[in-house]
């Protein structure tokens, strides 16, 4: 009687296991599934977004959120073309939608702050971007649009001091290191700002916007031979640009 007992509990438990195993098995044919078009549908909307190619992306991220309602990426990406095409209302509803399903996820918080901008809500994009630096203090990118939002309001000290961590975070940053050029020259401290402009041109030689801002930095500091060299490389590179003089 005991080895009949025996003999049933091995039994079961075997019984247990296979059907535990062919469950996961099953599981792990079927469930995956769903969910690995939606990563490669948003794969491939990343690839048409980083191509300026909105539509494209924008349809490619809905079918993947058709797929995962609460893919969160796919949410956030969407949000990001949205923006990219002007559609400032829907990005910003996508970005909070991304921030209830992660409330720790920096780069929603980052990119509703960014969106926010567009729609000149200043204050609520630098509390978006204040959060996302709270979760990921090393966000050069979250400091150099909180620094846009807070020139926007005409707090250019504090702009400045978050210009200039976003490009102690990323010295490759030139975009934070030409807002850092442009708020020292709107300050009339084209000295200050020389060196950020000449790392901005390292990176970018012929942008014009940058050779303008550090023409102006040079007058400023009253090196005008140098500064309408700056401007005359505006003149034969840009010819179309109404803003450059020499």
């Amino acid at each position: 009687q005991r080895f009949l007992q025996k003999w049933l509990f091995v039994c079961c438990l075997l019984t247990m296991f296979q059907y535990t195993s062919t469950a996961q098995h099953s599981a792990a044919q079927s469930t995956p599934v769903p969910l690995q078009k939606a990563v490669e549908l948003n794969k491939r909307g990343l690839e048409h977004l980083e191509k300026n190619e909105y539509g494209v992306a924008i349809d490619l991220f809905r079918k993947a959120l058709e797929i995962q309602p609460e893919y969160s990426d796919a949410l956030d990406n969407l949000g990001r073309a949205l923006d990219a095409e002007g559609k400032d209302d829907e990005a910003v509803a996508d970005f909070q939608k991304t921030i209830k399903l992660a409330r720790d996820n920096a780069r929603a918080h980052n990119d509703l702050g960014y969106a926010l901008f567009h729609e000149k809500k200043f204050e609520e994009s630098i509390a978006s971007y204040r959060k996302a630096i709270s979760i990921h203090d090393n966000y050069p990118e979250a400091y150099n649009g909180m620094g846009a939002a807070l020139m926007s309001m005409g707090k250019t000290d504090e702009a400045i001091s978050a210009f200039e961590r976003a490009a102690t975070l990323d010295p490759k940053n030139v975009d934070a290191l030409n807002n850092v050029g442009v708020a020292l020259v709107g300050q009339q401290r084209g000295t200050d700002a020389i060196p950020y402009l000449e790392n901005a041109l390292r990176l970018k030689p012929l942008a014009p916007d940058i050779l303008e801002n550090y023409g102006h930095a040079l007058h400023q500091a009253g090196r005008t031979d140098e500064a309408i060299a700056a401007f005359q490389k505006i003149v034969k590179h840009h010819p179309d640009d109404a803003t450059s003089w020499a």
